[in-house]
Formats: C-alpha cells, sequence, structure tokens
C-alpha cells in the first residue's frame, strides 16, 4: 500500500486548490477595484486552475481506488472512509488532509 504517494498527491492537490482559492480572490478584488482591464487575464488564470483541478482529480480517483483495494474498502471511497480504515501515523495524517479540504472547499 502506497500511502506516501497518496499523501504526496493530497498535498499536491491542497496546493492546486489554494492556487485557485487565490486566483478567485485575485478576480474579485480585480472586479472591486473597478479595474477590468485585468479581468481577461484573471479568468484565464482560473481556467488553467480548474484544468489542474481536473487533473489531479482523476489521479487521485486512481490513486483512492488503489487504496481502497489495498484496507478492504468499496470502490470510490472518500479520503474521509480511506483514513478511518488506515493505520497510525496515516489515519492521523490522512484526516488533517480531510480537515484541509474542508476549509478550503468552504473558501472556494
Amino acid at each position: 500500500m502506497d500511502m506516501s504517494g497518496l499523501s504526496s498527491l493530497l498535498w499536491r492537490e491542497r496546493d492546486i486548490l489554494d492556487n485557485l482559492l487565490f486566483k478567485l480572490d485575485v478576480q474579485q478584488l480585480l472586479l472591486m477595484s473597478g479595474r477590468s482591464g485585468w479581468l481577461v487575464r484573471a479568468s484565464r488564470e482560473i481556467e488553467t486552475a480548474l484544468e489542474q483541478v481536473r487533473i489531479i482529480e482523476l489521479e487521485r480517483a486512481v490513486r483512492f481506488n488503489e487504496v481502497a483495494t489495498d484496507l478492504d474498502l468499496g470502490a470510490s471511497p472518500s479520503l474521509y472512509a480511506i483514513a478511518e480504515a488506515a493505520e497510525e501515523p496515516w489515519k492521523g495524517l490522512l484526516t488533517e488532509h480531510y480537515e484541509a479540504f474542508l476549509d478550503l472547499a468552504s473558501r472556494i
């Protein structure tokens, strides 16, 4: 079971989502300031960030299914289900990832 690889992937996904949040904040600030000249560029950067999200989501789904097999979980498990089935120290680390994703999702 490659829990280290899964954790690395989740760190990358968190970084991509954090970057998306930054791009959204920049776009909102541009809108609020009336500086519409940069909106096209900001929108392109958001589209690029969303494409990165789509790519890493596919990678995550594959990795989750690999780990699910090793942990005797059903297909397409949630991160929470994987964390609950994992042994320490992975359980704690995956739970931290889960909580970070909840926070990022609420802010996005």
